[in-house]
Parts: structure tokens; C-alpha cells; sequence
């Protein structure tokens, strides 16, 4: 089986079959089957508070002539703040 057909079959990139791969003949199966983040994620945009704050307004009472607030209200909200 080539790495594009185990891809397609399993749902995944190429890219993941390659590395995958190169993971098991590097590290070994038990290894392999782990899954340790190597690389630094960056820090989340969005903190504890943040978030909240925006659901404390999607809950509050929308702005005038609308009945409900969209997504696009919130995001707009969220930036003039």
C-alpha cells in the first residue's frame, strides 16, 4: 500500500502517513503510539476572562434593532472593546 492510499484510507495527510512513518523506524512503536506535542503552541488569544466577557455579552441584550446577536455583532463588539 502506498502512503497516499494509507492516507486516504485512514483520513489523514500525506504528510501525517510520512511522518508516522519516519516516527516508527526512528523511535519504535511504543514511541510512536505516544503522543507528545514536540513543538511550543503558541499562547491562546483568547484567556479565561476574555471569554467571559463574551458570553456575558452574547447573553446581554442585543443592540437596537436586532432581536439577537449574531456572530458578526459579537465579533464587532469585541474589537470596538
Amino acid at each position: 500500500m502506498t502512503q497516499k492510499e494509507m492516507a486516504v484510507r485512514c483520513g489523514v495527510s500525506v504528510v501525517t502517513v510520512y511522518n508516522t512513518i519516519k516516527e516508527f523506524c526512528t523511535d519504535g512503536l511504543e514511541n510512536t503510539l505516544k503522543f507528545n506535542r514536540t513543538k511550543a503552541t503558541n499562547p491562546p488569544i483568547i484567556t479565561g476572562d476574555i471569554e467571559a466577557h463574551i458570553v456575558a455579552l452574547a447573553c446581554s441584550k442585543p443592540p437596537a434593532g436586532f432581536t439577537r446577536w449574531s456572530l458578526r455583532l459579537l465579533t464587532a463588539r469585541v474589537v470596538e472593546l
